[in-house]
């Protein structure tokens, strides 16, 4: 039996921190839990075409904060806001406590893994070819500043019977160095935003990258009362 250890889980507290940020206990944690995942489904529904890639969420006593990223802000924004002002008054309806929304952009949507995912998803099913859009999307990769890429897709490729995993890689992927910036989108892990339904059955991709930043060898970390001190 093979022992995988997540790539984001092993970083968490090293040189990346969670997506929802906040403490409770008992019924209360069941009940937040949720509550995160309804609007996380909120805001993908709402800005489907906007290219959402990450939803972090922070919890105050009086008011929840919500930073999503996506590529296209201004879809996310709307004419005049009215689109994010809505978004925010059914999140307030939803959480019944006042809602601080931050939309950020994207700036390299070519490396971020969630989208390279989903755009290979959308081009699969317009029947272009599964290869192509592999190889384009490494390539957009690595030109915007990616050290390495590696797209996994798995299903019954272009129609066969069988079905079959093919992977590309290009450059350096580690998993298991925590220096490096580990940017992954597994749709069995995280969401299953890049299976697509096809005539021929449920396809799944998987894009893993690392980028330029490296956390220095040099940075000792320490801890103190099982608190993580990162030195300026």
């Amino acid at each position: 039996m093979g022992r995988k250890v997540h790539p984001i889980g092993l970083r968490l507290g090293i040189i990346r921190t969670w997506d929802g940020r906040w403490y409770a206990e008992g019924q209360n944690y069941i009940d937040q839990f949720h509550q995160d995942i309804e609007i996380r489904e909120m805001i993908k529904k709402v800005g489907d075409r906007a290219g959402v890639s990450r939803i972090e969420i922070e919890r105050f006593p009086s008011k929840v904060k919500i930073i999503a990223h996506t590529a296209k802000p201004g879809i996310l924004i709307g004419r005049k806001g009215e689109t994010v002002k809505a978004l925010r008054a059914d999140l307030e309806k939803a959480t019944d406590k006042k809602v601080d929304l931050e939309i950020m952009e994207i700036k390299n949507p070519d490396t971020d893994a969630l989208l390279i995912a989903e755009n290979i998803a959308s081009q699969i099913e317009r029947r272009i070819s599964y290869r192509r859009a592999m190889s384009r999307a490494i390539q957009n990769g690595i030109r915007q500043g990616a050290e390495g890429v590696k797209i996994q897709v798995a299903g019954r490729l272009n129609g066969a019977e069988m079905c079959r995993t093919i992977w590309l890689r290009e450059g350096r992927v580690p998993f298991r160095l925590c220096g490096q910036i580990l940017n992954l989108h597994a749709p069995k892990l995280i969401r299953p935003m890049a299976r697509l339904v096809s005539k021929y059955g449920s396809t799944k991709e998987k894009c893993f990258q690392v980028l330029l930043k490296r956390w220095r060898r040099q940075r000792a970390y320490t801890l103190v009362n099982n608190s993580l001190i990162l030195p300026n």
